[in-house]
C-alpha cells in the first residue's frame, strides 16, 4: 500500500507536467502546420497542379470545391488561431504571476491584455493592445489566403500533337513523265530528255476559282484569304488546308480527331510547316498583242518565245482578252503574258494601278514572271480556335479561327538537315501552274479574266472627264507586291498550293487545350504565404517567450484556475 499523503500530492505535480507538455507541444505543431501551409502557398503558382486534364469544373463542381477547401481552411486557421490566442494567455499568466499582490491599476491593465487576448475586448482595450489584436487579425485571414491560393482556375496546357503534311514526292498531278500522272498541260525539261510534268485532270487547280472568292480584298495586312472557316494571316499564306481543315481528303484527321476529343477546350495547335513566304509572281507592263485576224488575238512575251493565240465569238473591236502561262528553264518557274483589245485595255491597266488608252484599236500587254523556287520556307505555324474576344486578332477578321505564324525566324520540321523534305519540286510545280484556271476563263467567249478584275477592284467606271477610275491600293498581302494583280495571281497560286492531296508525311506539333489548375498560377499568389507566415513567427516568438519565463501558478485559459485564484486571493 503507497502513502496516500504522497499520491496525493504526485497526482497534481503529474497532471501539472502534462499540462506543460501539451502547452508545448501545440504550438510545436501549430508551427509545423503554417510552415507547411505557407510552402506550399509559395510553390503552387510555379508548380502546376491539374485538377482536371482539360475543360473547366461545372457550376456544382466548382462550388463543391470551394466548400470542401474553405471548411478545410476553416479548420486550420482555427488550429492556429487557437495556439495564438493561448500563447498570448500564457503571456498573461506570466505578469499575473508578478503583479497578483498588486494594485487595481495593474489588474486592470492585466484584464484588457487577457479580454484581447480572447477577443472579447472592446474597442478601447483593442486600441490598447493593438500587437494582440494585429496578430489575431492575421491568424484569422489564413482562411482567406488558403482559399484564395487553392482557388480552381481555368488554364492552359499543351498536349503532343502530331498533323499530316504533302510530302513533297511526286504524284499523279506533278511529277515525271511516265510515272502515272494525268494527261499534263504543263511540262519543264529536267534532264536528258526528261520531263517534269504538271497534270490537269482531279489536280488543285480545279479549286482556283472558287477559292479565289475567299481573299481579302478590303484589308489583306489583317488577313490574306479566308478558307473553310479559317482567316489566315500574311505570314501564314499558303499553308497546306490540312492543318485548319478536316475535309482535305483525309489529311484533315488529325484535328478532327483533335476537336472530337477536347471540343471548345482546344485552343490552339502550333506545327512547323511549309509557307509560301513572299509572293512568286511578279508583273510589269511588256510584250505584244496582235490582231491575227477580227476574231483571232495573239500575245508575245518580248522577254522570251512565250506566245499564244485563240479565236474568238467576239471581234477583237469589241475587246478581247488573251492569257498563257508559259514554262521556264526549271521547274516552278515560267512566264504568265495577258494581252488586251479596245474596252478591255483598262481591266489589265487598272489592276497594275495604270490608267491605259482603251479605243477601239488600243492594245495593252501584260508579261509576269513566275518563280517558286525560291518562296516558299518553313515557319511555325499556329492555328487560333478560340472565338473573337478571346485571341489576339481573331476579332479582327470577323472570323472565328486565325491562322498565323512566326513570320521572324524559321523551324525544323524533320530534324536538322531534314528541314526541306516536304519542299521540292511537286510543290514548285503546282504553284507556278496555279492560275491555270482563272487565266483561262471565258476562253473562245470574249477571254475576259472575270475572276482577277473583280478581285483588282476594276469596276469598269470612269469619272466625268473620261479618265478611268481604280480603288484598289495598297497595303497587299504579299510584302514584294507591288500591284493588285500579281497579289491576286500570287494568292491564287497559294490557295491552289494548299489543296495538295499528295501521299503525306507526319510532322510534330502541340496543340494547348483549356484545363482546370489549383490556384492562379501567377507569381503575386506567393503573397498569400503572409498570413500563415506571419502568424508562424508571431507562434515562435511567443513559445520563446514561455520557455525562458520561470513557470506559472495559474493558467488563465482554465476556468479552475481561475477559480482556485480568486479563492487564495479572497
Amino acid at each position: 500500500m503507497g502513502n496516500p499523503a504522497v499520491d496525493a500530492h504526485a497526482a497534481p505535480r503529474h497532471e501539472a507536467a502534462s499540462a506543460s507538455r501539451a502547452k508545448v507541444l501545440g504550438p510545436i505543431l501549430a508551427i509545423a502546420l503554417g510552415i507547411t501551409i505557407s510552402i506550399v502557398i509559395v510553390a503552387l503558382p510555379f508548380v502546376p497542379a491539374q485538377l482536371t486534364e482539360s475543360g473547366v469544373y461545372s457550376a456544382r463542381g466548382r462550388t463543391a470545391y470551394a466548400a470542401v477547401s474553405t471548411i478545410i481552411a476553416s479548420i486550420i486557421t482555427a488550429t492556429l488561431l487557437d495556439q495564438t490566442r493561448r500563447l498570448w494567455l500564457t503571456q498573461v499568466d506570466i505578469r499575473l504571476h508578478h503583479v497578483i499582490n498588486g494594485d487595481g491599476a495593474e489588474w486592470k491593465s492585466l484584464n484588457s491584455r487577457w479580454r484581447s487576448s480572447l477577443s472579447i475586448s472592446n474597442f478601447r482595450e483593442k486600441f490598447a493592445n493593438w500587437h494582440i489584436e494585429i496578430t489575431l487579425l492575421v491568424a484569422g485571414l489564413i482562411t482567406t489566403s488558403i482559399v484564395s491560393s487553392f482557388t480552381p482556375t481555368t488554364n492552359t496546357r499543351t498536349v503532343p500533337y502530331t498533323v499530316n503534311i504533302p510530302d513533297g514526292d511526286p504524284y499523279e498531278c506533278a511529277g515525271p513523265t511516265g510515272s502515272g500522272n494525268t494527261v499534263p498541260i504543263y511540262s519543264w525539261t529536267t534532264g536528258s530528255g526528261e520531263y517534269y510534268a504538271y497534270g490537269s485532270v482531279g489536280c488543285p487547280t480545279r479549286y482556283a476559282v472558287t477559292l479565289m472568292g475567299s481573299i481579302n480584298t478590303q484589308s489583306p495586312s489583317v488577313y490574306a484569304y479566308a478558307d473553310a472557316g479559317v482567316a489566315v494571316a500574311p505570314s501564314a499564306i499558303g499553308v497546306n488546308a490540312a492543318i485548319y481543315s478536316t475535309s482535305l481528303r483525309g489529311m484533315g484527321q488529325p484535328l478532327s480527331n483533335l476537336l472530337a476529343a477536347y471540343s471548345s477546350n482546344a485552343v490552339s495547335t502550333t506545327t512547323c510547316v511549309p509557307v509560301m513566304t513572299s509572293n512568286p509572281i511578279s508583273c510589269k507592263p511588256g510584250g505584244k498583242t496582235v490582231a491575227l485576224d477580227s476574231n483571232t488575238l495573239a500575245v508575245f512575251s518580248e522577254f522570251s518565245s512565250c506566245t499564244a493565240n485563240y479565236t474568238y465569238a467576239i471581234t477583237v473591236e469589241s475587246g478581247l482578252m488573251t492569257s498563257v502561262f508559259c514554262p521556264g528553264s526549271f521547274v516552278g518557274q515560267g512566264q504568265i503574258v495577258i494581252g488586251a483589245t479596245s474596252a478591255l485595255t483598262h481591266w489589265l491597266g487598272s489592276a497594275l494601278g495604270m490608267e491605259v488608252p482603251h479605243g477601239p484599236t488600243d492594245t495593252f500587254t501584260v508579261t509576269c514572271d513566275v518563280d517558286a523556287t525560291e518562296v516558299f520556307s518553313y515557319r511555325s505555324v499556329t492555328l487560333s480556335l478560340q472565338p473573337p474576344g478571346q485571341q489576339t486578332n481573331v476579332s479582327q477578321t470577323g472570323y472565328g479561327r486565325f491562322l498565323s505564324a512566326d513570320s521572324n525566324t524559321t523551324c525544323e520540321a524533320f530534324g536538322s538537315g531534314l528541314a526541306n523534305d516536304a519542299i521540292g519540286s511537286a510543290l514548285y510545280a503546282i504553284a507556278a501552274a496555279g492560275n491555270w484556271q482563272d487565266l483561262s476563263q471565258n476562253l473562245y467567249w470574249d477571254g475576259l479574266l472575270e475572276s482577277l478584275a473583280e478581285l483588282t477592284d476594276v469596276t469598269a467606271s470612269y469619272r466625268t472627264d473620261g479618265a478611268l477610275e481604280t480603288s484598289r491600293s495598297p497595303p497587299w498581302a504579299f510584302g514584294n507586291s507591288n500591284n493588285a494583280l500579281e497579289d491576286v495571281l500570287g494568292l491564287t497560286a497559294a490557295l491552289v498550293v494548299s489543296r495538295i492531296n499528295s501521299s503525306t508525311v507526319a510532322v510534330d506539333g502541340e496543340a494547348v487545350v483549356l484545363a482546370t489548375r489549383v490556384g492562379s498560377g501567377k507569381a503575386f499568389g506567393v503573397a498569400f504565404a503572409l498570413p500563415p507566415l506571419v502568424t508562424v513567427g508571431v507562434l515562435a516568438m511567443l513559445l520563446m517567450k514561455r520557455r525562458t519565463s520561470e513557470s506559472t501558478r495559474f493558467s488563465s485559459d482554465s476556468l479552475v484556475d481561475i477559480l482556485r485564484a480568486g479563492r487564495e486571493l479572497s
